[in-house]
């Protein structure tokens, strides 16, 4: 088990569920918190996003176990001078399949909790997956 006060941390600002319910734990809900995440982090097909600004910040601090994600170079395009556009469907299924996230996995984006963008990047992922048909 990993210190509570580490987890608290790392996830009470920020922490999406992407799922209604779940085998593992059937109290799944979209909306998560740091005792939700450390009851199940280590459930089989549990996959934690860590959205931070940058990869220093994963490093220095992140819920362990957590996978890096780059939502600038990962989860947003400009097209034609558009910024902050959806990637292909082919990027996206790179990205998901790069992040080791399986159509039957639950996905739980954790970011920083430092800023209200931060919110605002977990959203947009958790958004992006439902709008690709990853409900989870």
């Amino acid at each position: 088990m990993y210190p509570r006060a580490f987890l608290q941390v790392a996830v009470t600002a920020i922490s999406i569920a992407l799922s209604a319910s779940m085998a593992a734990a059937s109290d799944a809900r979209a909306l998560v918190d740091a005792d939700w995440l450390d009851q199940h982090f280590r459930s089989p097909g549990i996959v934690v996003l860590d959205v931070r600004g940058d990869r220093r910040s994963y490093i220095a601090g992140h819920v362990p176990g957590a996978v890096y994600t780059d939502y600038n170079e990962e989860w947003r395009r400009t097209v034609k001078g558009v910024p902050d556009l959806l990637p292909t469907v082919e990027k996206l299924a790179d990205v998901i399949g790069k992040l080791g996230i399986g159509n039957a996995d639950h996905v739980i984006v954790v970011g920083a909790g430092i800023e209200s963008a931060d919110m605002a990047i977990a959203a947009r992922i958790y958004w992006t997956l439902k709008s690709i048909g990853h409900g989870k």
